[in-house]
Protein backbone atom coordinates (compact mmCIF):
# COMPACT_ATOMS: atom_id res chain seq x y z
CA UNK A 1 0.00 0.00 0.00
CA UNK A 2 1.48 3.26 -1.44
CA UNK A 3 1.67 6.29 1.75
CA UNK A 4 1.04 3.56 4.65
CA UNK A 5 2.86 4.19 7.99
CA UNK A 6 2.51 2.19 10.55
CA UNK A 7 1.21 4.45 13.49
CA UNK A 8 3.87 1.76 16.33
CA UNK A 9 6.85 1.65 14.74
CA UNK A 10 7.22 4.11 11.51
CA UNK A 11 7.55 1.24 9.16
CA UNK A 12 6.19 1.53 5.57
CA UNK A 13 6.11 -2.04 4.41
CA UNK A 14 3.14 -3.85 4.76
CA UNK A 15 1.25 -7.52 4.08
CA UNK A 16 -2.19 -8.13 3.42
CA UNK A 17 -3.77 -11.06 4.92
CA UNK A 18 -7.77 -10.84 4.05
CA UNK A 19 -9.15 -8.02 5.31
CA UNK A 20 -6.19 -6.73 7.49
CA UNK A 21 -2.73 -4.87 6.78
CA UNK A 22 -0.32 -6.05 8.87
CA UNK A 23 3.40 -4.17 9.47
CA UNK A 24 6.10 -6.37 8.36
CA UNK A 25 8.19 -5.08 11.19
CA UNK A 26 6.21 -5.00 13.89
CA UNK A 27 3.22 -7.13 12.90
CA UNK A 28 0.54 -4.21 14.22
CA UNK A 29 -2.97 -4.81 12.43
CA UNK A 30 -4.95 -2.29 10.16
CA UNK A 31 -8.13 -2.72 8.63
CA UNK A 32 -8.79 -0.89 5.10
CA UNK A 33 -9.63 2.81 6.85
CA UNK A 34 -7.26 2.11 9.96
CA UNK A 35 -4.99 1.45 7.08
CA UNK A 36 -5.63 4.55 5.03
CA UNK A 37 -5.88 6.59 8.08
CA UNK A 38 -2.13 5.59 8.43
CA UNK A 39 -1.20 7.94 5.21
CA UNK A 40 -2.33 11.41 7.46
CA UNK A 41 0.11 10.10 10.25
CA UNK A 42 1.04 13.81 10.68
CA UNK A 43 -1.74 15.15 11.43
CA UNK A 44 -2.66 12.48 14.48
CA UNK A 45 0.82 12.48 15.73
CA UNK A 46 0.50 15.96 15.97
CA UNK A 47 -3.17 15.55 18.03
CA UNK A 48 -1.24 12.87 20.35
CA UNK A 49 1.98 15.17 20.58
CA UNK A 50 -0.61 18.39 21.57
CA UNK A 51 -2.12 15.57 24.16
CA UNK A 52 0.98 14.53 25.61
CA UNK A 53 2.52 18.04 26.30
CA UNK A 54 -0.86 18.77 28.31
CA UNK A 55 -0.57 16.24 30.31
CA UNK A 56 3.20 17.17 31.00
CA UNK A 57 2.17 20.75 31.77
CA UNK A 58 -0.85 18.83 34.15
CA UNK A 59 1.23 16.75 35.58
CA UNK A 60 4.25 19.59 36.23
CA UNK A 61 1.73 21.87 37.84
CA UNK A 62 0.61 19.39 40.21
CA UNK A 63 3.95 17.65 41.42
CA UNK A 64 5.70 21.10 41.25
CA UNK A 65 2.98 22.81 43.73
CA UNK A 66 4.08 21.90 46.85
CA UNK A 67 7.75 23.24 46.59
CA UNK A 68 6.70 26.40 44.93
CA UNK A 69 4.32 27.23 47.66
CA UNK A 70 6.46 26.61 50.39
CA UNK A 71 9.09 28.58 48.59
CA UNK A 72 6.45 31.26 48.05
CA UNK A 73 5.48 30.95 51.70
CA UNK A 74 8.84 32.02 52.67
CA UNK A 75 9.17 34.78 50.76
CA UNK A 76 5.76 36.18 52.26
CA UNK A 77 7.26 35.26 56.04
CA UNK A 78 10.46 37.49 55.51
CA UNK A 79 8.63 40.11 54.03
CA UNK A 80 9.34 43.34 56.10
CA UNK A 81 6.95 45.75 57.49
CA UNK A 82 7.03 48.48 54.74
CA UNK A 83 6.86 45.99 51.80
CA UNK A 84 3.31 45.51 51.79
CA UNK A 85 2.59 45.33 48.34
CA UNK A 86 5.41 42.80 47.72
CA UNK A 87 3.70 40.68 50.29
CA UNK A 88 0.50 41.64 48.70
CA UNK A 89 2.11 40.29 44.86
CA UNK A 90 3.09 37.51 46.56
CA UNK A 91 -0.27 35.94 48.20
CA UNK A 92 -1.77 36.98 45.13
CA UNK A 93 0.97 34.28 43.30
CA UNK A 94 0.35 31.92 46.00
CA UNK A 95 -3.35 32.01 45.18
CA UNK A 96 -2.56 32.06 41.24
CA UNK A 97 -0.71 28.14 41.91
CA UNK A 98 -3.28 27.32 44.11
CA UNK A 99 -5.88 27.82 41.25
CA UNK A 100 -3.64 25.78 38.73
CA UNK A 101 -2.92 22.93 41.05
CA UNK A 102 -6.56 22.41 41.17
CA UNK A 103 -7.06 22.83 37.55
CA UNK A 104 -4.12 20.83 36.83
CA UNK A 105 -6.08 17.86 38.94
CA UNK A 106 -9.41 18.28 37.31
CA UNK A 107 -8.15 18.34 33.87
CA UNK A 108 -5.65 15.17 33.98
CA UNK A 109 -8.38 12.64 33.62
CA UNK A 110 -10.05 14.47 30.90
CA UNK A 111 -6.43 14.73 29.10
CA UNK A 112 -6.29 11.00 29.24
CA UNK A 113 -9.65 10.22 27.97
CA UNK A 114 -9.13 12.08 25.33
CA UNK A 115 -5.76 11.08 23.93
CA UNK A 116 -7.04 7.44 24.75
CA UNK A 117 -9.90 7.30 22.31
CA UNK A 118 -7.93 9.31 19.95
CA UNK A 119 -5.39 6.73 20.05
CA UNK A 120 -7.87 3.94 19.74
CA UNK A 121 -9.54 5.84 16.82
CA UNK A 122 -6.56 5.22 14.89
CA UNK A 123 -4.86 2.17 16.07
CA UNK A 124 -6.09 -1.59 16.75
CA UNK A 125 -2.53 -2.53 18.28
CA UNK A 126 -4.07 -4.67 21.58
CA UNK A 127 -0.52 -4.23 23.17
CA UNK A 128 -0.79 -0.45 23.03
CA UNK A 129 -4.15 -0.86 24.21
CA UNK A 130 -3.35 -2.93 27.13
CA UNK A 131 -0.69 -0.66 28.62
CA UNK A 132 -2.08 2.65 28.24
CA UNK A 133 -3.17 3.23 31.89
CA UNK A 134 0.06 2.18 33.13
CA UNK A 135 2.45 4.33 30.01
CA UNK A 136 0.83 7.82 29.84
CA UNK A 137 0.14 9.25 33.40
CA UNK A 138 3.04 7.22 34.95
CA UNK A 139 5.85 8.02 32.50
CA UNK A 140 4.73 11.34 32.03
CA UNK A 141 4.66 11.47 36.11
CA UNK A 142 8.08 10.47 36.36
CA UNK A 143 9.56 12.33 33.56
CA UNK A 144 8.08 15.57 35.41
CA UNK A 145 9.45 14.41 38.77
CA UNK A 146 13.31 13.70 37.49
CA UNK A 147 13.54 16.26 34.70
CA UNK A 148 11.99 19.52 37.05
CA UNK A 149 11.89 18.13 40.56
CA UNK A 150 15.80 16.71 40.72
CA UNK A 151 17.54 18.82 37.54
CA UNK A 152 15.38 21.52 37.07
CA UNK A 153 14.77 20.78 33.45
CA UNK A 154 15.29 17.99 31.04
CA UNK A 155 17.99 17.82 28.49
CA UNK A 156 17.90 16.42 25.05
CA UNK A 157 18.77 12.77 26.34
CA UNK A 158 15.82 12.85 28.78
CA UNK A 159 13.13 14.10 25.53
CA UNK A 160 14.88 11.34 23.82
CA UNK A 161 13.92 8.58 26.79
CA UNK A 162 10.10 10.05 27.40
CA UNK A 163 9.47 9.72 23.43
CA UNK A 164 11.13 6.21 23.61
CA UNK A 165 8.80 5.49 26.30
CA UNK A 166 5.69 6.55 24.90
CA UNK A 167 6.35 5.55 21.32
CA UNK A 168 4.37 2.19 21.32
CA UNK A 169 1.10 4.39 22.40
CA UNK A 170 1.27 6.63 19.43
CA UNK A 171 3.55 9.33 20.65
CA UNK A 172 6.11 9.30 17.96
CA UNK A 173 5.54 12.52 16.73
CA UNK A 174 9.24 13.46 17.63
CA UNK A 175 10.15 10.19 15.74
CA UNK A 176 7.98 10.66 12.37
CA UNK A 177 9.37 14.50 12.34
CA UNK A 178 13.22 13.27 12.45
CA UNK A 179 12.73 10.36 9.90
CA UNK A 180 11.07 12.84 7.28
CA UNK A 181 7.71 11.29 7.43
CA UNK A 182 5.67 13.82 7.99
CA UNK A 183 5.28 16.22 5.38
CA UNK A 184 6.75 19.55 5.96
CA UNK A 185 3.51 21.06 5.73
CA UNK A 186 2.17 19.76 8.45
CA UNK A 187 5.07 19.86 10.25
CA UNK A 188 5.08 24.20 9.57
CA UNK A 189 1.61 24.33 10.37
CA UNK A 190 1.31 22.50 13.69
CA UNK A 191 4.38 21.83 15.19
CA UNK A 192 5.13 23.59 18.94
CA UNK A 193 7.71 23.14 21.21
CA UNK A 194 6.47 22.78 24.60
CA UNK A 195 8.47 24.19 27.93
CA UNK A 196 7.38 23.89 31.26
CA UNK A 197 6.18 27.41 33.00
CA UNK A 198 8.87 28.97 34.84
CA UNK A 199 9.31 28.61 38.41
CA UNK A 200 7.07 32.05 40.20
CA UNK A 201 10.08 32.47 42.55
CA UNK A 202 12.00 33.11 39.70
CA UNK A 203 10.39 34.81 37.33
CA UNK A 204 9.19 36.97 41.14
CA UNK A 205 13.10 37.57 41.78
CA UNK A 206 13.58 39.05 38.21
CA UNK A 207 11.66 41.90 38.96
CA UNK A 208 13.87 42.67 42.19
CA UNK A 209 14.89 45.79 40.09
CA UNK A 210 11.51 46.95 39.25
CA UNK A 211 10.36 46.55 43.19
CA UNK A 212 13.29 48.70 44.37
CA UNK A 213 12.54 51.74 41.82
CA UNK A 214 8.51 50.23 43.05
CA UNK A 215 9.99 51.16 47.09
CA UNK A 216 10.64 54.42 46.07
CA UNK A 217 7.42 55.30 43.60
CA UNK A 218 6.07 54.11 47.07
CA UNK A 219 8.30 56.18 49.08
CA UNK A 220 7.19 59.30 47.26
CA UNK A 221 3.44 58.46 47.56
CA UNK A 222 3.68 57.76 51.47
CA UNK A 223 5.60 61.39 51.63
CA UNK A 224 3.20 63.00 49.52
CA UNK A 225 0.09 62.03 51.45
CA UNK A 226 1.98 62.96 54.53
CA UNK A 227 2.48 66.51 52.92
CA UNK A 228 -1.22 66.93 51.43
CA UNK A 229 -2.29 65.67 55.10
CA UNK A 230 -0.47 68.27 57.29
CA UNK A 231 -1.59 71.12 54.75
CA UNK A 232 -5.06 70.45 55.16
CA UNK A 233 -4.38 69.91 58.89
CA UNK A 234 -2.71 73.66 58.58
CA UNK A 235 -5.44 75.07 56.69
CA UNK A 236 -8.04 73.29 59.05
CA UNK A 237 -6.66 75.14 61.99
CA UNK A 238 -5.65 78.37 60.51
CA UNK A 239 -9.51 78.90 59.73
CA UNK A 240 -10.73 77.68 62.71
CA UNK A 241 -8.34 79.67 65.40
CA UNK A 242 -8.18 82.67 62.97
CA UNK A 243 -12.23 82.96 61.97
CA UNK A 244 -13.34 85.98 64.39
CA UNK A 245 -16.52 83.98 64.68
CA UNK A 246 -14.84 80.61 65.61
CA UNK A 247 -16.86 79.06 62.84
CA UNK A 248 -15.45 75.77 61.27
CA UNK A 249 -17.72 75.73 58.47
CA UNK A 250 -15.37 78.44 56.80
CA UNK A 251 -15.83 78.35 53.22
CA UNK A 252 -12.25 79.40 51.83
CA UNK A 253 -10.84 77.25 54.57
CA UNK A 254 -13.23 74.27 52.76
CA UNK A 255 -12.38 75.41 49.58
CA UNK A 256 -8.33 74.99 50.35
CA UNK A 257 -9.00 71.46 51.66
CA UNK A 258 -11.10 70.21 49.21
CA UNK A 259 -8.58 71.02 46.35
CA UNK A 260 -5.93 69.33 48.12
CA UNK A 261 -8.40 66.45 48.50
CA UNK A 262 -8.69 66.37 44.22
CA UNK A 263 -4.52 66.84 44.05
CA UNK A 264 -4.51 63.78 46.34
CA UNK A 265 -7.33 61.96 43.47
CA UNK A 266 -5.56 63.02 40.69
CA UNK A 267 -1.94 61.59 41.59
CA UNK A 268 -3.61 58.53 43.35
CA UNK A 269 -5.57 57.83 39.99
CA UNK A 270 -1.82 58.40 38.31
CA UNK A 271 0.34 56.03 40.69
CA UNK A 272 -2.48 53.70 41.14
CA UNK A 273 -4.62 54.08 38.30
CA UNK A 274 -8.09 54.05 40.12
CA UNK A 275 -10.04 57.57 41.56
CA UNK A 276 -9.83 56.83 45.63
CA UNK A 277 -14.00 56.81 45.92
CA UNK A 278 -16.71 56.58 44.73
CA UNK A 279 -19.45 59.34 43.94
CA UNK A 280 -21.81 57.97 46.49
CA UNK A 281 -18.80 57.02 48.72
CA UNK A 282 -18.23 60.62 48.79
CA UNK A 283 -21.54 62.38 48.98
CA UNK A 284 -22.38 60.00 52.15
CA UNK A 285 -19.02 61.48 53.34
CA UNK A 286 -20.12 65.02 52.84
CA UNK A 287 -23.44 64.57 54.41
CA UNK A 288 -22.24 62.94 57.55
CA UNK A 289 -19.04 65.79 57.55
CA UNK A 290 -21.80 68.43 57.66
CA UNK A 291 -23.87 67.10 60.51
CA UNK A 292 -20.19 66.27 62.46
CA UNK A 293 -18.99 69.88 62.00
CA UNK A 294 -23.12 71.12 63.11
CA UNK A 295 -23.29 68.63 65.66
CA UNK A 296 -19.83 67.14 67.09
CA UNK A 297 -21.96 64.26 68.76
CA UNK A 298 -22.50 62.74 65.37
CA UNK A 299 -18.95 62.64 64.51
CA UNK A 300 -18.78 58.62 64.90
CA UNK A 301 -21.17 58.51 62.12
CA UNK A 302 -18.53 60.00 59.33
CA UNK A 303 -15.60 58.52 60.78
CA UNK A 304 -17.61 55.29 60.26
CA UNK A 305 -18.00 56.23 56.35
CA UNK A 306 -14.34 57.31 56.41
CA UNK A 307 -13.85 53.40 57.55
CA UNK A 308 -16.02 51.99 55.13
CA UNK A 309 -14.34 54.18 52.21
CA UNK A 310 -10.81 53.31 52.75
CA UNK A 311 -11.32 50.16 53.50
CA UNK A 312 -13.17 49.90 49.89
CA UNK A 313 -10.13 51.61 48.72
CA UNK A 314 -7.60 49.26 50.01
CA UNK A 315 -9.39 46.22 47.83
CA UNK A 316 -9.37 47.98 44.81
CA UNK A 317 -6.14 49.05 45.32
CA UNK A 318 -5.16 45.31 45.95
CA UNK A 319 -3.33 46.05 49.60
CA UNK A 320 -0.85 48.81 47.88
CA UNK A 321 -0.74 50.69 51.57
CA UNK A 322 0.89 53.75 50.05
CA UNK A 323 -1.66 54.21 47.58
CA UNK A 324 -4.34 53.86 50.24
CA UNK A 325 -2.20 56.63 51.91
CA UNK A 326 -3.07 58.79 49.32
CA UNK A 327 -6.51 57.91 48.55
CA UNK A 328 -7.26 58.29 52.21
CA UNK A 329 -6.19 62.13 52.11
CA UNK A 330 -8.72 62.34 48.86
CA UNK A 331 -11.33 60.60 50.83
CA UNK A 332 -10.52 62.93 53.53
CA UNK A 333 -10.30 66.30 52.41
CA UNK A 334 -12.67 65.73 48.87
CA UNK A 335 -16.05 65.85 51.21
CA UNK A 336 -15.17 69.38 52.25
CA UNK A 337 -16.26 70.50 48.99
CA UNK A 338 -19.61 68.67 49.84
CA UNK A 339 -20.41 70.73 52.91
CA UNK A 340 -19.89 73.83 51.03
CA UNK A 341 -22.20 72.70 48.76
CA UNK A 342 -24.57 71.39 51.07
CA UNK A 343 -23.94 74.73 53.29
CA UNK A 344 -25.08 76.73 50.38
CA UNK A 345 -28.08 75.25 49.31
CA UNK A 346 -28.94 75.77 53.05
CA UNK A 347 -28.43 79.12 53.04
CA UNK A 348 -30.38 79.56 50.18
CA UNK A 349 -33.54 78.31 51.91
CA UNK A 350 -32.25 80.59 54.84
CA UNK A 351 -30.59 78.64 57.26
CA UNK A 352 -27.15 79.17 58.29
CA UNK A 353 -24.26 77.40 60.60
CA UNK A 354 -25.18 76.86 64.13
CA UNK A 355 -21.80 78.78 64.79
CA UNK A 356 -21.76 81.48 62.42
CA UNK A 357 -25.10 82.20 63.78
CA UNK A 358 -23.70 82.90 67.19
CA UNK A 359 -21.76 85.79 68.19
CA UNK A 360 -17.89 87.16 67.56
CA UNK A 361 -15.03 85.44 70.00
CA UNK A 362 -14.54 88.61 72.16
CA UNK A 363 -17.76 90.59 71.65
CA UNK A 364 -17.56 92.73 74.12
Amino acid sequence: MDGFVCMHCGGNEVARENDLYICKHCKSKYNLDEANAGKTLGEFLLSMNRHKNWMIKAIAEIKLYPQRAANIEKMISECKFYEAEKKTDLEILLAGLEKNRKKAEDSVDGIKTDAYLLMKRHASNPSARDIWEETFEYVVSEYVEKCYLDKGEPDQEDKNELNAKLFPIGFGYEYYSQSGLIDGKTMEKCNRVFNISQDPIEAFEEKAVSYANQRKGNLIEYIIAALLLGIAVAVFIHFNVNDEYGNLLNFTGMGIIGGIGLVAAVLSMIFEGGFPVSAKGLLACSVFLVFALEFPITTPLVLFMYVVCIYSLAVSYGGRMSGVALGTVAIICLPFWGVVFFVLIGMMFGGGSRKSNGSRKNKK
